[in-house]
């Protein structure tokens, strides 16, 4: 056995060792015969902190070659070079080494390999914790505060605490944290985050707003007097007569009265009064009321129809209804509806229609079935009444107003009328912002600024409303992964709106169906499948010891020099062509033990 090592005036190297055999004596057989193979040369491994590749040189007459680790086989095979994994780090492992063929083995070649230290230099591929997110600072209001910052380098998402507790998480660089109190400080503190771990925190103090005289008090002004209704108009039965008028400015309620008898109290703008006498007029007087007081009265003089004669020829005609002795009569088509008139409002306040708003009256038409309002071409009413009242218009913007009726044998000429919506001079209110934007392959939820004044939100995705309330939220569901969508914010106050939008790309599907196999003490092997129609071209697997394979377009992956009997958690996500990256699917596996 030889033993050689290297020296100089620090230390010395491992030691490599040798054992060679003495040549047998030639047999006098004459008999030729292929001779034992020669023993392999130049043995030498190469450390990692989990593996050792050995490699040596082609020994003459050999066919295969057996290596032991230790005494134990590890390899026989035909090859010159082999990875031993899954091993020890910092610990010395001995390798034997002979070459084979049908005559016998040779001398064996051996070698002492020592793992490595784990190192910082270790060449394990990882992703860098975060650094520290940089200018952080906040702008305050009497009851919120917006914090910005800049992007931290290797940041996937931030976290943002106040006084303690998280109020924010997610990847935008802005957050504002409303119903806060006035004249309060809060202490801010935001951290960036990867799968590696956080960042080093990033703190800031600011203070909301001392409530100031010039902060405009909500609902200050002193109510106006109401104004006189107007377009008090009465269409009449036998014994039946129904009232209608047009919203007052500064109405809270109305009083009618019958021949100085009160008859109706409410906010309503119709009234219809029954049990009358047939072919009697009636003087109708309408006040509108408030805190303040009350309007003018307006009047109007209505006379109930007189009873219809019973016919004395069996015969019916076009305007008579049908009688029993008739089994088909004939309706004629409508007459064109009469006296289209319309009256816009912006109303007051402490209105309960307090939106812009054009009401719409008209004669009532014979033989008419139904009626059908349209406006700017768009349905907006059918039925029997013959008034409208079409509500939360823009004001000082006109609209156009079609009229047609309708029964089973056709419908009549239609009538159009123009009206424009008076102009608004109150509070204006702002454009609503969104403050945040948590967007998943099928789900999006949106989160806005709460705007002054506005009373309600409207939401719609692709034009088409899919909230309405008083939240400053909406998760939207099942929607398509990878599809662009187009959202606009309404904010709604008594009399006007105003509105934003933004566009969102929903994340590609997850991989879906992940598993894993051929699982050993170093090694996993996980195959996945692209889920749905997200377009997928690229996909990354990462562990939660930093392991990053980069973007692969295959479906399968194994991971190496992983450590014998430990519990692994895999995460796979994918990218499409347009570089948007979904939700990671997750998969726990223990690799096995030695």
């Amino acid at each position: 056995m030889y033993r050689l090592v290297a020296k100089n005036g620090t230390e010395e190297s491992s030691p490599a060792s040798l054992q060679v055999k003495t040549a047998d004596p030639t047999p006098t057989d004459s008999t030729p015969t292929t001779p034992a193979p020669a023993a392999p040369t130049n043995l030498i491994g190469t450390a990692t902190t989990t593996s050792i590749t050995l490699s040596w040189n082609v020994a003459d007459n050999a066919e295969s070659y057996e290596l032991k680790r230790d005494g134990e086989v590890v390899y026989s095979g035909s090859e010159l070079t082999y990875t031993d994994s899954g091993l020890t780090e910092s610990t010395s492992y001995t390798y034997t080494l002979v070459a084979k063929n049908g005559t016998g083995e040779s001398s064996p070649a051996s070698l002492q390999v020592k793992t490595a230290d784990p190192t910082p230099t270790d060449p394990t591929p990882t992703t860098p914790a975060p650094a520290a997110p940089t200018n952080l600072t906040g702008t305050a209001t009497a009851t919120s505060i917006k914090l910005s910052w800049d992007a931290a380098g290797s940041a996937e998402s931030y976290e943002l605490k106040r006084d303690g507790e998280v109020v924010y998480s997610g990847n935008d660089l802005t957050y504002t944290d409303t119903g806060l109190k006035e004249s309060t400080s809060y202490t801010y503190t935001l951290v960036a985050k990867n799968g590696t771990g956080e960042s080093s925190p990033a703190s800031v103090q600011v203070k909301t707003v001392d409530p100031t005289p010039t902060d405009p008090p909500r609902r200050q002004r002193r109510p106006l007097h109401p104004a006189a209704p107007t377009n008090l108009i009465g269409t009449a039965t036998t014994t039946s007569i129904k009232l209608s008028w047009n919203a007052a400015d500064n109405a809270e309620s109305y009083e009618l009265k019958r021949d100085g008898q009160e008859v109706y109290t409410g906010s309503d703008l119709t009234y219809t009064d029954t049990g009358l006498k047939e072919s009697a007029s009636y003087t109708y007087t309408l006040v509108a009321k408030n805190g303040t007081g009350e309007s003018d009265p307006a009047s109007v003089q209505v006379k109930t129809a007189d009873p219809t004669p019973k016919p004395t020829d069996p015969t019916p005609t076009t305007s008579v209804p049908a009688t029993p002795t008739t089994p088909t009569p004939t309706t004629p088509a409508p007459a064109t509806p009469m006296n289209l008139t319309g009256t816009a409002a912006t109303t007051s306040i402490k209105l309960s229609w307090n939106a812009a708003n054009v009401t719409l009256t008209w004669e009532k038409v014979v033989n008419a079935g139904t009626y059908e309002l349209l406006r700017d071409g768009k349905i907006i009413y059918q039925g029997k009444l013959p008034w409208f009242t079409d509500k939360r218009l823009t004001p000082a913007k006109t609209y156009t107003y079609t009229l047609v009726t309708k029964n089973n044998t056709g419908e009549s000429t239609p009538e159009v009328i123009q009206i424009t919506t008076k102009s608004y001079d109150g509070p204006v209110l702002e454009s609503p912002k969104f403050v945040d934007k948590l967007v998943r392959s099928t789900s999006a939820t949106l989160t806005w600024e709460k705007i002054i004044n506005a009373d309600t939100y409207e939401l719609l995705r692709d034009g088409k409303s899919i909230y309405k309330g008083k939240l400053t939220w909406f998760t939207d569901k099942r929607l398509t992964p990878a599809k662009t969508y187009t959202y606009t914010l309404v904010a709604w106050s008594r009399n006007e709106s105003s509105q934003s939008s933004v566009i969102l790309v929903t994340n590609p599907n997850s991989p879906d169906k992940i598993k894993t196999k051929d699982i050993t003490a170093s090694k996993i092997k996980v195959v996945w499948t692209a889920n749905g129609n997200s377009n997928e071209t690229e996909y990354r697997v990462m562990t939660n010891n930093g392991y990053d394979s980069g973007w692969i377009t295959d479906l399968k992956h194994t991971l190496t020099n992983l450590s014998a009997n430990k519990r692994y958690k895999i995460s796979i996500t994918a990218r499409n062509k347009a570089g948007v990256v979904s939700n990671s699917g997750t998969i726990y596996t223990k690799t096995k033990k030695k």
